[in-house]
């Protein structure tokens, strides 16, 4: 007789995606038809696609979608004569495609349901009752995972799908009907093996259907297949204990069934849920770790909720989000106005683009620097619409290199020098035969100086701290000092030497700050709320001078044997004394005297998966933790992560501990 499948066409799409061989509905639990009698034909199990999606980790949304088209036209086709051998003599009308939908629209309501109550529905089962959605009974069709048939409605098929369902897992038959003994009976519960190849018969339609071992008692047993994918969709709801969202687990869940590797989803989800930012423990030395987010911010500012960013308080009228962090700034500065921007290198396109596009900036070739993430000021330059004009030499460059630029005479082929920039060079130091030209001296040109100080530090005075500036700041430019020497405008950012968040910063003249709000780019590079909050905080302290609610400097200037007392404390590793750098690409060369902890051997990764992560160094054969770095609040968890550590020291003082 002919087989007919109400979802067959769809069948033959996913089994095909697959790759599974032609014995899929026997593998799937579906009773073969021809070895049903003929008043059991019409009990036939009616498969859902999209569960069958779902089970070979596919998208059942989309499946169901592609399977709307087939469906129907597959139910068109069915014709009298067909419906007559299932349903009796007469035949029965063909359905048409409004049937059809109709009946696929409970489908999805069926399966959407039962997605819902899931785990309710899998305890049933497991414990072999019956359970129904709308009253349509779902079954389990175990060969690896907890998959679910769901009957046409009305047409007797819940009891063909479960009369014969017993605990011992054999499927007894109905009369007239071959008692069906699963793979799980005389093989691994778990494993389903390919049938037979040689022992196969085929439909009408060609398809295989597949072979049975049958005993004198009428008994046959499923032909083992190969292993199915668990369903990607109860993998990923096994793995909410995570607390990550439910489209994550799935990502996590489909990686790892495309991998063929069911069991490494849990690692996958823990891999994705540490790979979200996070507080972390620096341990390193660096003070200004770009990888770390530079400056660590003090307390969390008012402006995290609701603020007043933009509206004045006074008229109840829109305000300017620069009225208030970018006048405490330019106050700390001496400067006439400021404004920021997201970043540094933000701020001198701005003033580029504000002061020279289409004409000439003056730049020594010393200074044509290069700074973090590849970024070269050449091309910051090139995309403020300025022309770059490179005067000096690498090692020296005089006054007269600069004034034959701006004359137009010499090297440059540019319309007009419209500015002079000067670049520090914070990551980096020429030495020897050397010669550049100082800020009063380029101040004497005639056109507007724009002084890069990058590092961001407010007064070389240190007026923040009681000791005043440390010996390891000599030489470092600083905004107020730069510009009483006649600098028109400084740019610098927020998150090095002055201890805030990223930002960017132009400060000085009134008249070029106001260019620079005016411009198109603006407000493409203004900072929101967050950041602005942040640093209103951090100049607000500068102005204090209250340098101990800047965490950088309090860090900074901490006496070493203050961090020697830590090191004894913790009781864990060998206290040794090292050496702290800025980092940040601020101050190179420069290193503070520091003190820490020390391990033999490299234990930098075991340290990283510490919850909150511990970031320690390692240098010559040792991981080095360094207190300097390490807020005095995070020494307790430093220690525990230490303790943990294999190796003879870690477990001495786990000993001592004990």
């Amino acid at each position: 007789m002919a087989e007919v499948h109400e979802h067959q066409p769809a069948l033959e799409c996913l089994r095909r995606r697959a790759g599974y061989c032609d014995g899929v509905h026997r593998r799937l639990g579906v009773a073969d038809l021809e070895q049903v009698d003929p008043p059991e034909r019409g009990r036939q199990l009616v498969l859902h696609p999209a569960l069958l999606a779902e089970a070979l980790g596919l998208d059942p949304v989309r499946e169901l979608g592609q399977a709307v088209g087939t469906r129907d036209t597959r139910r068109e086709a069915v014709t009298g004569t067909e419906q007559g051998h299932h349903h009796g003599s007469g035949g029965a009308r063909a359905r048409t495609r409004r049937d059809a939908r109709t009946e696929l629209d409970h489908d999805r309501h069926v399966f959407w349901q039962a997605r819902q109550h899931q785990g309710r529905l899998q305890e049933g089962l497991a414990a072999g009752r019956r359970c129904e959605v709308e009253g349509v009974a779902l079954a389990e069709v175990g060969c690896q995972e907890d998959h679910l048939l769901a009957p046409r409605p009305g047409s007797g098929r819940d009891h063909h799908l479960n009369h014969g369902r017993h605990g011992d897992g054999e499927h007894r038959a109905g009369p007239g009907e071959p008692r069906v003994r699963p793979a799980a009976d005389v093989a691994d519960p778990h494993r389903c093996d390919r049938p037979d190849p040689n022992a196969r018969s085929t439909t009408s339609h060609g398809h295989a259907r597949p072979s049975h071992a049958g005993g004198q008692d009428g008994t046959v047993t499923a032909a083992p297949g190969p292993k199915r994918p668990p369903s990607v969709d109860a993998l990923a709801r096994s793995l909410a204990g995570t607390g990550l969202p439910h489209p994550l687990l799935v990502d996590a869940a489909r990686a790892a069934v495309a991998a063929g590797d069911p069991g490494s989803a849990a690692s996958l989800a823990a891999a994705m849920g540490r790979a979200l930012l996070q507080p972390v423990v620096n341990a390193t030395g660096v003070l200004l770790h770009t990888n770390l987010g530079r400056a660590p911010l003090g307390p969390a500012p008012p402006a995290a909720g609701y603020s007043n960013l933009e509206l004045d308080l006074g008229t109840g009228g829109r305000g300017s989000r620069q009225d208030r962090t970018a006048t405490l700034l330019a106050r700390a500065a001496g400067a006439e106005a400021a404004i920021v921007v997201n970043n540094c290198a933000a701020a001198v396109v701005l003033v580029l683009a504000a002061l020279a596009s289409d004409r000439g900036v003056a730049v020594s070739r010393g200074e044509l620097i290069e700074i973090g993430g590849g970024f070269r000021i050449p091309e910051v330059l090139e995309q403020s619409g300025a022309d770059l004009v490179e005067v000096g030499t690498t090692n020296r460059t005089r006054l007269a290199d600069y004034r034959r630029a701006v004359d137009g005479g010499g090297w440059t082929a540019a319309p007009g020098v419209a500015v002079v920039l000067k670049v520090h060079t914070s990551n980096y130091r020429i030495t020897g035969f050397t010669e550049e030209v100082g800020v009063s001296e380029l101040a004497s040109l005639g056109v507007p100086l724009l002084v890069d100080i990058g590092s961001g530090l407010l007064d070389a005075s240190c007026p923040w701290l009681p000791g005043g500036p440390p010996s390891w700041l000599d030489g470092e430019p600083a905004a107020r000092q730069t510009l009483a020497a006649g600098a028109d405008l400084v740019t610098f950012s927020a998150d090095k030497l002055l201890g805030g968040p990223q930002a960017g910063v132009i400060a000085g003249s009134r008249q070029l700050v106001e260019r620079c709000a005016s411009h198109p780019l603006a407000r493409a590079l203004r900072p929101g709320g967050l950041v602005l909050g942040a640093l209103q905080e951090t100049a607000l302290a500068h102005l204090r001078r209250d340098g101990a609610a800047i965490p950088f400097w309090r860090m900074a200037t901490t006496p070493v044997a203050q961090l020697q007392r830590r090191a004894q404390a913790l009781g864990v590793g060998d206290p040794v004394d090292c050496s702290s750098v800025p980092g940040g690409g601020t101050l190179p060369g420069v290193e503070i005297p520091s003190a820490g902890v020390a391990f033999p051997g490299d234990h930098a990764a075991t340290l990283r998966s510490a919850a909150p992560p511990v970031i320690a160094r390692v240098a010559d054969g040792r991981t080095i933790c360094d207190l300097r770095t390490v807020e005095p609040g995070q020494d307790e968890h430093l220690a525990t992560a230490l303790r943990a550590l294999p190796g003879p020291a870690a477990a001495d003082e786990r000993a001592d501990a004990g």
